[in-house]
């Protein structure tokens, strides 16, 4: 019988200190609070008998043998008082309880406290996390094994139902993983990735695999090494032992680390990614506040704070709510259980683009994305949670389809003492149906610099890239390394020049440009071909080759007998070698003056904006003088070409001894 809480006429017994039993009978020393004008707390023995307890009312009688307390304002202390006989009630008997243990199961920590409670109640599982080095804790189950029922940490849990029972839940454990870091070392460049069925759609990549790149923009063509030939960086379903396709990519800044979304048996997993690892996978499905899947896995990145960001098909742009450094890593995906969860930015349709870039700004986020010939684009201030959306930019990117722009890359970031720079950098957006520059095919990829998006976003802000070649793909994605400098020529500038035909054969006209296709009386020549050509490697700090010597880039010819090219170069690359071109010429199918037959290239100028700029040639093709530097954001006076007929004789020399005698058949040395 529990006497705490029994109240009779001596007051309420607050403590049951001791119990023995003397003899046959059962002893109980309690202390009581008094219920007269008295202070403290005052103590008895009683005797205590199974005969003297009434279950059914609840009350006891209890016989007081020793007492510092006799009747009312009585002491005797030390003196045994008689004996009296009181009716006490008692508390309501407590309740039969159960209990719930913990098992780390071979962890490293701590087991979480003993749970009790009354029998058949329901607890809660705690919350508690156990630890074990080299594996992530999944949940609580109730057989060692695994083969159990599981629980979650915060789940509920119900009691045994047998009084004193005490049931044993263990820790589960999965193996962890992790991805290693990029470096600017091997992959500093634009990164492709593209995945590939049953029957490859390109001459390069084997049939279901998903393989990253790098893109090189001088030759239009990926990579499969990086750098590093050791690291071919290529996942095949059949060494996985599982189907595999990867898309929705970004470098998380802030670790160097490639993640993106892996399609795993129809599930969407956000993973991550490392040159001759397997894949380490963090959630399994991508939901938004409500719980709902989103389903689109074509866009991705993250932003500079190492959170995911993603869109459906329709709808608004989604953030993780928790950065990608905070989940932990698994080499099975079938141990993944958990969502990744997203909040929505804004609440409008952004746009149903292929891919997207999210690079800092001031007070948040400037996000873009491409499609067919648009340009949408939004800022998110990430202390108010406000989006704004911005209104589209156009430019003609050309005909072709499909219109995606499934490979965003941004490049340019540049890293001071751990700090990213974005100021210098620029988006591209490059086509799914690729562009070849010389039979002017495809799509053009698209620029943005950033430091033009800052005050809004103009068809203005918008560069064509005419002469940068990107491959035709299909699934298809891009991501970039950010703090690895320019991997891109950046600024650009353009050049531009005349053909005209010489008819008084002295390499030179009367102006610099034409009026009503007449310098002076010197007809323009139009229809004709000219490409420019780099004469200098353009490296960057990482001794990669972006755009070799020789890289050529076709030009455009107006009307006016204007050639131009756009897209080149402007002054030095990250390694101070200043870019220079020539111009090659090719009037075989131009539309010449009236009554003029060309024979060739006339005699080569000064150096003035007036002179020709290509040595004596006879036939339709011939290469100007090189050495042309391009200017940023402009397009620079550069080679011109004078056509004449007849030819310019050659130059004739003589030699002659000192003192007059010409010499027949010198020596030169």
């Amino acid at each position: 019988v529990d006497m705490q809480g029994a109240t009779g006429w001596w007051g309420s017994v607050s403590v049951v200190e001791s119990a023995a039993t003397v003899g046959n009978q059962n002893i109980v020393q309690y202390t009581y609070d008094y219920p007269l004008a008295r202070t403290g707390a005052y103590g008895s023995l009683a005797v205590l008998n199974p005969a003297d307890v009434d279950v059914d009312a609840m009350t006891a009688s209890l016989s007081t043998r020793a007492s510092n307390t006799a009747y009312v304002a009585k002491e005797s202390v030390g003196i045994q008082a008689p004996a009296s006989t009181e009716l006490v009630t008692l508390p309501d008997a407590p309740p039969a309880v159960s209990h719930l243990d913990y098992d780390v199961n071979g962890g490293s920590s701590a087991a979480p406290d003993l749970q009790t409670g009354e029998t058949a109640a329901t607890t809660t599982v705690s919350s508690t996390t156990p630890t074990y080095d080299g594996y992530n804790f999944t949940s609580w189950n109730t057989a060692d094994d695994g083969s159990g029922t599981d629980y979650a940490a915060g789940s509920n849990y119900t009691l045994p139902s047998t009084a004193g029972v005490t049931d044993t839940v263990y820790a589960q454990w999965a193996q962890a993983a992790s991805s290693s870091p990029l470096a600017c070392a091997a992959w500093p460049g634009l990164i492709w990735v593209q995945n590939q069925g049953d029957t490859p759609t390109n001459d390069y990549q084997a049939a279901n695999t998903s393989q990253f790149f790098m893109f090189d923009p001088g030759s239009g063509d990926l990579d499969a090494d990086g750098l590093n030939d050791a690291s071919t960086w290529v996942y095949d379903d059949t060494a996985l032992g599982y189907g595999i396709d990867i898309n929705a990519t970004g470098v998380d800044p802030t670790s160097n680390i490639m993640y993106g979304t892996a399609k795993v048996d129809g599930v969407a997993y956000v993973a991550s990614f490392a040159p001759g690892e397997s894949p380490v996978f963090h959630s399994k499905d991508r939901v938004d506040g409500n719980g709902a899947s989103i389903s689109n896995f074509a866009n991705g990145f993250v932003d500079a704070e190492g959170h995911y960001w993603i869109k459906d098909t329709e709808g608004p742009l989604h953030r993780s709510q928790n950065p990608l450094s905070s989940y932990a890593g698994y080499a099975d995906y079938n141990d993944v259980t958990d969502p990744m969860v997203f909040d929505a930015i804004g609440s409008g349709n952004f746009g149903s683009v292929s891919d997207i870039a999210v690079v800092p700004i001031a007070d948040g986020y400037l996000a873009v994305g491409f499609l067919w010939n648009t340009l949408y684009w939004g800022t998110w201030n990430s202390d108010t949670g406000v989006w704004t959306q911005g209104a589209s930019a156009s430019v003609s990117t050309g005909t072709a389809s499909p219109g995606d722009y499934g490979a965003v890359f941004v490049d340019g970031v540049t890293s001071e003492g751990g700090t990213l720079d974005y100021s210098g950098a620029s988006i591209y957006v490059t086509p799914n149906a690729g562009w070849d520059p010389d039979n002017d095919a495809g799509r053009r990829p698209v620029k943005l610099a950033v430091a033009d998006a800052l005050d809004g976003i103009t068809s203005d802000d918008l560069v064509l890239l005419e002469s940068t070649p990107t491959p035709a793909t299909s699934s298809n994605d891009g991501a970039s390394m950010t703090g690895c400098g320019l991997q891109l020529p950046d600024p650009l500038g353009g050049l531009h020049g005349w053909m005209w035909a010489d008819t008084d054969g002295d390499g030179s006209r009367t102006a610099v440009e034409p009026t009503d296709g007449m310098f002076g009386d010197e007809a323009v020549i139009t229809g004709y071909s000219a490409t420019v050509v780099s004469e200098t490697d353009w490296t960057t700090s990482q001794g990669v080759v972006a755009v070799p010597a020789g890289t050529r880039y076709p030009a455009t010819v107006g009307a006016d007998g204007k050639w131009s090219v756009d897209g080149l170069a402007a002054g030095a690359d990250p390694t101070g070698v200043v870019q220079t071109f020539k111009v090659e010429f090719d009037y075989t199918d131009a539309t010449m003056p009236t009554d003029f037959t060309p024979a060739g290239y006339t005699v080569e100028g000064g150096a003035t904006e007036t002179d020709s700029d290509v040595p004596v040639t006879a036939g339709a093709t011939a290469t100007s003088i090189g050495g042309f530097t391009v200017v940023a954001d402009t397009s620079t006076h550069a080679a011109d070409a004078g056509i004449t007929n007849p030819l310019p004789a050659p130059p004739v020399v003589t030699f002659e001894e000192e003192g007059g005698s010409e010499v027949t058949d010198p020596v030169c040395t």
